[in-house]
């Protein structure tokens, strides 16, 4: 594992929509622990969404977000929140972040990005939707603040066409990898450094209601190592 250190951060942009056949697209999680799990198949109208991992992160839903018994729908104003994050202990291990979600509006200007999962309020580490192309199309981005730099990578198709689409954000020692629907959409040779665990974990917006996603979840998973 890579340790923290003094270094100063660099900050690194990167969007590319170039795709690629992603040989290990499906072992990054597999070799890896599951370390939470919102499945999403809570009884309609419940407040609460489960965590199935092994922290038991139990998400709590406000505003415009309700549970259908399969999915969670997002209306463009609700937001789900989890407490007890810091048992997940990221630091400097390589993990990943994954959602399966559908949605057709590209999130506007007066909304900017639409927050898929947030680790920590200040952005720490998360999985987004951007918008591109003077906000004609929406694609998926990763991002992190570590120890030793930061980055936002972006990358893959057009994901607001209502069908649904897998997202995965991996983070290794030296690399972190963005796919989509099992296809490397982009990828950056990068150490990243520790990355903080700070409540509340979020999901659909910003703990504050900010950036707020109009759209379904089907899961989120994060998975450590």
């Amino acid at each position: 594992m890579l340790a923290p250190s003094l270094f100063s951060t660099a900050v690194l942009l990167a969007s590319t929509l170039a795709t690629a056949p992603a040989a290990s697209a499906g072992t990054a999680a597999a070799s890896s622990t599951l370390a939470a799990a919102w499945e999403m198949n809570d009884a309609a109208g419940s407040t609460k969404v489960a965590d199935s991992g092994p922290h038991h992160l139990t998400g709590t839903l406000k505003g415009g977000v309700k549970t259908t018994g399969s999915t969670l729908s997002f209306s463009g104003n609700g937001v789900v929140t989890a407490t007890g994050t810091s048992a997940l202990a990221l630091g400097s291990q390589p993990f990943t972040m994954e959602s399966r979600l559908r949605f057709t509006k590209v999130p506007s200007t007066s909304v900017g990005d639409y927050d898929i999962l947030r680790g920590t309020p200040g952005g720490g580490w998360r999985l987004e939707i951007v918008a591109r192309k003077n906000r004609t199309i929406a694609v998926a981005a990763c991002g992190y603040g570590g120890s030793k730099a930061s980055l936002v990578l972006s990358g893959g198709p057009n994901l607001a066409n209502g069908a649904w689409h897998v997202a995965r954000c991996v983070k290794t020692d030296t690399t972190v990898t963005l796919l989509v629907d099992g296809a490397v959409a982009a990828q950056r040779s990068i150490a990243i450094g520790s990355v903080t665990n700070k409540d509340p974990l979020s999901m659909g917006a910003k703990p504050t209601g900010a950036d707020p996603y109009t759209g379904e979840l089907d899961y989120v998973r994060i998975w450590v190592g």
